[in-house]
């Protein structure tokens, strides 16, 4: 058994057991601590549950962090610049960059802007999971109201905390 605990009713369990564990070290790979990972993986499966890096769902967002409008642009804009496949390392990459570099795309400013981006990296600094979770929720993902569901996503933030804790210290 891996590190992320496979889930009993689905069919894919273990493979989203597995991407859970890919996502895990692709953004561990990045620099981030594991609080801010559980933060970030919280919020990926409250969007989307199967962690699968090529989901498109009925409003057009793509992937792991559910990209859609300037965002997912932005990833096209990254996978041709550094000569990228599509994947989850990659997902991870360009998330990453974005909040710690400020990264640009085409568009010649941040995709978040500056003030957004200066805001997610001081909360992944200073702050606990849970406004890491609801930070990023706003500043990255901005669901609708129905979409929200903060209980959902601090519990999912504290199971992914607990199993990487389980596993693996910062």
């Amino acid at each position: 058994m891996g590190m992320f605990k496979t889930r009993p009713t689905r069919k894919n369990r273990d493979e989203i057991a597995n991407n859970e564990q890919e996502t895990y070290f692709a953004l561990k790979s990045n620099g981030l601590d594991d609080k801010t990972i559980a933060a970030l993986m919280g919020n990926i499966r409250q969007e989307q549950s199967d962690f699968k890096f090529d989901s498109e769902n009925d409003s057009d967002a793509y992937g792991l962090f559910q990209l859609k409008g300037v965002l997912r642009t932005g990833y096209e804009d990254y996978l041709k610049e550094f000569n990228q496949k599509d994947g989850i390392e990659s997902q991870a990459d360009y998330v990453s960059d974005i909040i710690k570099n400020n990264y640009e795309g085409s568009f010649g400013d941040p995709i978040l802007g500056y003030g957004n981006t200066a805001d997610l990296r001081k909360s992944f600094d200073e702050k606990g999971m849970l406004t890491q979770t609801m930070n990023f929720m706003d500043v990255f993902e901005n669901p609708s109201d129905e979409e929200m569901e903060l209980n959902k996503r601090f519990k999912y933030t504290k199971d992914y905390f607990n199993q990487i804790k389980k596993y693996y210290t910062d």
